[in-house]
């Protein structure tokens, strides 16, 4: 049998997972039982009341089978030893829980297991030909695809493992006396697995998968949109990499909107309307989380102030107000990172100009000139223009110094 798993350690990551697995039992054919779909999740979330009743009979029917383990301790050795590298990848602190993902090579009872990360999209079921890549894969090997980032180095992101506990040993003990390469699983297992990393101290080896079996995004590599372009028809699998995940940004999406966020979405509201009855957004506090009911009688109603309402047109703010700052949405995202239009430039890379100085000579400097792009819809064509030339001196004269003095200087 064939185990398709993915792995719930955060309920940040509970739409994610909500939507794959209805995506995969779409995808799967009816009554076959050659794949089973596998949910690891961290105990915690229902032992500590985290996961609401609800959420879980909703997993419970989706998934096959649902395998609790333990959560990993932040006192945990691999978890402090990691943080250091974790901060370099804009403090994701939190992928360090993905050193779960170890307990996959436990899953025995699987003869393979395709795994995949809860921020994905299959989009058909070519998804599962991904096994005919494996036919003779053994417990020494992994398959995957290059990251996008570090093509030497595999995305862990989506993967075909064959179990072993050996293996599981292994792994766990390189995991506490290794430093991962990014702080988090990704590293740990390129560690063991692909020999770029190990120098062929290890006999383990990484399967390369062609690169439709995980495509990432948002992705800003200027090569990435022509490639996605012309594989368009090949594309198996979108991983929505970073912390902007389509329910983050509600079903519009904001600068992040495309046609995969899209349908990510219409397939969670078709999940909404038939599980939740809901054809809105999963409140994910009042629906998927364990809230537990306020008893009134212990609230003294005359503490209780109203949020006062501030008409900035008419008064200043009170000083009542909630802080906005930790509110505040700042992205490192811009425009110019996903629109980069290379335009081949033809004109004279350099123009002498004269400005004349102080002392009366001339002055003769070479001075760029610039190219202005205009990009109309039915072609590409651009024009040149001349800088304006220099009015003051010291433009191009580097040794002018200045003349103006101020009283304390006298």
């Amino acid at each position: 049998m064939l185990g398709v798993v993915t792995l719930l350690y955060s309920l940040d990551y509970l739409p994610g997972a909500l939507t794959l697995a209805y995506q995969l039992r779409k995808l799967l054919p009816k009554g076959s039982k050659e794949k089973q779909l596998c949910l690891i999740l961290s105990k915690e979330l229902i032992e500590e009341g985290q996961l609401s009743d609800d959420a879980l009979k909703v997993l419970e029917i989706l998934f096959d089978d649902i395998i609790e383990i333990d959560p990993i301790d932040l006192s945990d050795p691999v978890i402090r030893q990691n943080q250091v590298n974790l901060m370099m990848l804009e403090n994701r602190s939190e992928l360090a829980f993905t050193f779960m993902k170890l307990h996959l090579w436990e899953l025995t009872q699987y003869e393979k297991v395709l795994y995949l990360d809860s921020d994905v999209l299959p989009l058909d079921s070519d998804i599962f030909k991904i096994f005919d890549h494996v036919s003779n894969q053994t417990s020494d090997q992994i398959a995957a695809v290059p990251d996008c980032g570090w093509p030497d180095l595999f995305n862990s992101g989506v993967m075909v493992i064959k179990p072993s506990k050996e293996k599981y040993q292994e792994l766990h003990e390189l995991a506490t006396k290794e430093l991962s390469i990014d702080g988090a699983d990704q590293g740990i297992l390129n560690q063991f697995f692909n020999p770029m990393c190990h120098d062929g101290d290890r006999l383990t080896e990484w399967i390369r998968l062609p690169f439709f079996y995980n495509v990432t995004s948002p992705n800003a590599g200027y090569q990435y949109s022509p490639a996605i372009k012309f594989f368009a028809n090949k594309l198996k699998l979108v991983h929505f990499i970073g912390k902007n995940k389509p329910w983050k940004h509600g079903s519009t999406g904001g600068q992040y909107n495309d046609k995969y966020r899209n349908q990510w979405w219409s397939l969670y509201m078709e999940l909404c309307h038939e599980y939740f009855q809901s054809e809105l957004d999963i409140d994910i506090d009042h629906i998927c989380r364990g809230v537990k009911d306020v008893d009134l009688s212990d609230i003294d109603l005359e503490d209780v102030k109203p949020t006062p309402v501030w008409n900035p047109a008419k008064e200043a703010p009170s000083d009542e107000l909630p802080a906005e700052a930790p509110h505040l949405n700042i992205s490192n995202s811009y425009t110019w990172e996903s629109e980069l239009v290379v335009i081949p430039d033809d004109t004279p890379a350099q123009e002498k100009v004269t400005v004349p100085s102080e002392d009366g000579a001339d002055i003769t400097a070479d001075h760029d000139t610039i190219v202005e792009a205009e990009l109309p819809v039915t072609e590409h064509r651009h024009k040149t223009y001349t800088r304006p030339k220099p009015i003051f001196p010291w433009e191009l004269d580097t040794n002018y110094k200045a003349t103006r003095v101020f009283p304390e200087d006298e």
